[in-house]
């Protein structure tokens, strides 16, 4: 649904009057049902003399959020109410359907189960992870980056989304795309640039530093020979971070 129509107007389904389900009229409470004429919440069946109609909807009465009532306590009403004044129609449209609801669910639970033991759902997250030992500072990042990956490339997140519907969907998409063009480019070319940095720079600097007559493996020495191969991995590591704490602080955003 596209958030611009959360606010629209709620259309009543069509209701098929030859297996009726569901009112034509809207009402809020069990007792604006039970108010309606006889007619207007009953329906000739095959199965049925007459067969009672369900409400679309019953307002939350006053106490529900506030835990003072029972929540859909009006529903509650409404089906006290059937089960009462149509005993063995309400046997079977309620508890008997209940039942085999309950046996649904649980059948699909099983098999959703053991798909997903046989084919993890989540087997694109471990794919590409070492199976060596990783610390966990890295192995963190490695995983927060797998899933703003997987949300754009697999999921096709930024066309899958009317990400313009409001200003908190547009910043999102665009801290997204930054945070994706880092992981794809920014890092890369970073990560080669240290490795370049310690294979090659770090021997030019200790020859330069030799002939300086700079003493080895004190501190002046150190910052001459590693200060610019350091200087890249902090940049590394802060921008790590900073993107980490963004996707985290973002995540329910993180959904298509």
């Amino acid at each position: 649904m596209d958030p611009k129509d959360i606010n629209a107007e709620v259309v009543a389904p069509i209701v098929d009057l030859k297996t009726p389900k569901y009112l034509q009229k809207n009402v809020h409470t069990a007792a604006d049902y039970i108010a309606l004429p006889r007619d207007e919440r009953e329906r000739k069946d095959w199965l049925w003399r007459r067969a009672y109609l369900v409400p679309n909807a019953l307002t939350m009465a006053d106490g529900e959020l506030s835990g003072d009532k029972p929540l859909c306590s009006e529903w509650d009403r409404f089906y006290d109410y059937v089960k009462k004044e149509y005993p063995v129609q309400a046997f079977f449209r309620v508890t008997v359907a209940n039942w085999f609801d309950t046996i649904k669910r649980r059948l699909e639970r099983r098999y959703y189960n053991t798909r997903d033991w046989l084919f993890p759902r989540q087997r694109w997250l471990l794919k590409g992870l070492p199976n060596h030992w990783q610390d966990k500072r890295t192995l963190s990042v490695d995983v927060l980056y797998k899933m703003i990956v997987h949300f754009i490339e697999v999921e096709d997140a930024l066309n899958t989304i009317n990400w313009e519907s409001d200003p908190e969907h547009l910043t999102f998409k665009q801290g997204v795309v930054k945070c994706y063009k880092w992981i794809k480019v920014g890092r890369v070319e970073l990560t080669e640039q240290i490795n370049k940095e310690l294979c090659e720079g770090v021997v030019v600097r200790r020859k330069a530093a030799k002939e300086a007559g700079v003493h080895k493996h004190n501190i002046e020495w150190y910052n001459m020979v590693y200060g610019p191969h350091d200087q890249l991995e902090k940049q590394l590591d802060d921008t790590d971070t900073e993107m980490c704490i963004w996707i985290i602080k973002n995540r329910a955003f993180l959904w298509t």
